[in-house]
């Protein structure tokens, strides 16, 4: 009997999960769209995370390009991205190896964000799957495939990109683009431009 109760209580915590995530993937944004400092974001989403037991045994880097041009966005969603890439690549790593978070400026008046992990990878042929919702290369019932999905849909309503790249056994990187904010849409690109 108690263990059916526990079963019970473990598939509708997994329903509203699910539930949960539908609902933030149907979201419209809400949030006021300002002008943001991408290496605070990042910055604040990190510490959010770093202390939980799944990157204690993680190594955090971190090359910040300083004096980034500011980006336009939602400080709440883009912090979930953060957040959801972050977890993806602790849990990929299931909580050995490093964590790499580099900024500096893209083509075409971008700011640019890679972030990569030393975790698992992933198949090319899944790969081009990455962003569907419900796609989960996690264990049946570790996950409910909507993560990516959310990311991907935060980054296209603010004009940018996401992109993966991934070797199986060797890790995972998303690279992002995010528009500068228009009072910035006349940057130099010297030598710190990255692609």
């Amino acid at each position: 009997m108690r263990d059916n109760i526990q079963k019970i209580i473990y598939q509708t915590n997994r329903c509203k999960d699910i539930v949960q995530g539908l609902l933030d993937f149907s979201r419209t944004p809400t949030g006021e769209m300002v002008p943001l400092q991408a290496n605070q974001v990042i910055t604040t989403s990190l510490n959010l995370v770093k202390d939980q037991a799944m990157f204690h045994g993680i190594e955090i880097e971190c090359s910040f390009q300083e004096n980034l041009p500011e980006i336009t966005g939602d400080r709440s969603r883009l912090e979930e991205v953060f957040l959801n890439l972050f977890i993806n690549a602790a849990d990929a790593m299931k909580g050995k190896g490093k964590l790499t978070i580099t900024t500096g400026i893209g083509r075409n008046n971008c700011v640019k964000i890679s972030i990569s992990d030393t975790g698992k990878g992933v198949d090319k042929e899944l790969l081009a799957h990455i962003f569907e919702p419900f796609f989960t290369t996690k264990e049946p019932g570790k996950g409910t495939g909507l993560g990516l999905s959310i990311v991907y849909g935060i980054i296209k309503r603010h004009k940018g990109t996401i992109d993966a790249e991934s070797e199986k056994d060797k890790g995972t990187t998303f690279i992002i683009t995010l528009p500068v904010h228009k009072n910035n849409s006349s940057i130099e690109q010297d030598n710190a431009t990255f692609d």
